[in-house]
């Protein structure tokens, strides 16, 4: 999925910069003046990317020459951001910037908690100007919302990619000449790489949002409806995406991923989130009906009344104690 950065803008400094319009090559935000201006940045980044983005908050500020402070905070990941950022609305206190994907920046502008930063993108004085080239067109459209007449709900940090790893020497061997240039050879390639009595399927099933996706897109298709009034499942390329992993599996050419691992005695869920949030309670009943008699584990952070420690340093400890967790079996809740 997409993710992108939203624009929330605290009554204040609403008031204070939403406002104006280009007429005859005019200044869109006349007479600002940024100097002293504080940012609260919410966000969802761990380990070396948070470090990455906290090294270059620090740089900003000391060198950033209006003396703008901006605070970056961990708010969890993006299911506790949106939660968080619900209440936040209802209570009238929201940060100026949070991380979210681009439905949720639909729900919250369904409150009017957003700021359309078309005019901030496009001010002669304060926008990209010459740097727009610097980004692709195609990722800054993708935060132009159509349900809201156009306005500009976010800005793209990143984005994320699904990509295709092969065996080069594998492919080789079963006469290919490099990956798959069609959903047909992919089947092909699948069909001739099974081999059940050596356990090996050609395929690892994956219905993840983001693998579908992926698979309308390269089949010419689209997921959301060309107004942007919402999302559609029911097009030909979506219904050939669901057929053709049927037919993998019907064939016998592809298995679920627990299926690999059939020798295993125990079977952990690590997760970031308490053990109230995130998907434990959901996920558990399924794993032990995938899994059968074996051992399922948990390895994570107690339940909690909130997503976040609101410390740095307690959420780096209580990361460090999730993986040992995971990894060294240290957790003594099996169920």
């Amino acid at each position: 999925m997409k993710r992108s950065f939203v624009l929330i803008a605290a009554a204040l400094l609403a008031a204070a910069l939403c406002w104006g319009s280009p007429q005859g090559g005019e200044l869109v935000l006349p007479g600002v003046d940024p100097t002293g201006v504080e940012i609260t940045y919410w966000h969802q980044f761990t380990r070396f990317q948070q470090e990455t983005l906290e090294a270059l908050v620090e740089e900003f500020n000391q060198t950033n020459q209006w003396n703008i402070k901006v605070t970056a905070e961990f708010g969890g990941r993006y299911d506790d951001l949106y939660n968080k950022m619900v209440t936040a609305i209802a209570a009238g206190s929201v940060p100026n910037l949070v991380a979210a994907y681009q439905n949720e920046a639909a729900a919250y502008q369904a409150s009017g908690a957003l700021v359309d930063i078309n005019d901030y993108i496009d001010d002669p004085e304060w926008g990209l100007g010459d740097e727009r080239s610097d980004y692709f067109e195609g990722f800054l459209q993708q935060d132009v919302n159509a349900q809201f007449g156009g306005e500009r709900l976010g800005f793209p940090p990143n984005r994320s990619l699904e990509l295709l790893y092969y065996n080069a020497d594998w492919l080789e061997q079963m006469g290919f000449g490099g990956p798959p240039q069609d959903w047909d050879e992919f089947y092909r390639m699948c069909k001739k790489a099974t081999n059940p009595g050596e356990n090996q399927y050609g395929y690892a099933i994956n219905t993840g949002a983001s693998n579908v996706f992926g698979q309308v897109i390269s089949r010419g298709g689209e997921v959301a409806k060309a107004d942007g009034s919402g999302y559609t499942y029911n097009t030909k390329q979506m219904k050939d995406s669901m057929a053709f992993m049927k037919r993998l599996y019907e064939e016998g050419l592809s298995r679920k991923i627990a299926e690999r691992y059939g020798d295993v005695d125990e079977v952990v869920w690590a997760q970031e989130e308490p053990a109230n949030r995130g998907g434990w309670t959901f996920i558990f009943p399924r794993l032990y009906e995938l899994f059968g008699r074996r051992v399922i584990r948990y390895a994570g952070r107690e339940a909690s009344a909130s997503p976040a420690v609101g410390s740095l340093k307690i959420h780096r400890q209580e990361q460090e104690e999730l993986v040992v967790q995971a990894l060294m079996g240290t957790w003594d809740n099996e169920r």
